[in-house]
């Protein structure tokens, strides 16, 4: 079963946050493909719940250590994110990092859900199957 996005309003201060840095950034639509080529040596961007961010600054400051988010670069991280059960005042950290909006691509879904079903190579990967293109253009 893929993970839903949170309602609306469920987290209100950080739906203002985020809405706030679209504001200035914009909405950039980056698919998972372009994600993955963003991360590597030096740089270290993440999805989480429909959104792109780029934690690259934040490595040495994660509570839980710069290796979890190393180990999770170009991937989203939803079903991670929402296990570890991250306070609104998280989301509203990660949201300084925004660089755009979140969109998996059919080849992505398959990849993701292959992983899915392969418990040898879903070392805690996150994967969100169906709910990455809920809501979200296609790409340019």
């Amino acid at each position: 079963m893929a993970d839903s996005f949170p309602e609306k309003n469920e987290f209100p201060e950080f739906e203002k946050v985020l809405a706030a840095k679209k504001d200035v950034v914009g909405s950039p639509v980056i698919t998972d493909q372009e994600l993955h080529e963003l991360n590597g040596p030096g740089n270290c961007f993440l999805a989480c719940e429909g959104h792109v961010y780029n934690v690259t600054e934040f490595l040495d400051h994660h509570p839980g250590g710069r290796l979890v988010l190393e180990r999770n670069g170009g991937t989203d991280v939803t079903s991670v994110f929402r296990k570890i059960g991250h306070t609104e005042g998280a989301r509203i950290k990660l949201s300084e990092f925004y660089v755009g909006d979140f969109f998996m691509t059919d080849d992505g879904i398959k990849k993701a859900a292959a992983l899915a079903r392969t418990p040898s190579l879903n070392k805690g990967a996150a994967v969100v199957v169906t709910s990455a293109k809920k809501g979200l253009p296609p790409p340019p």
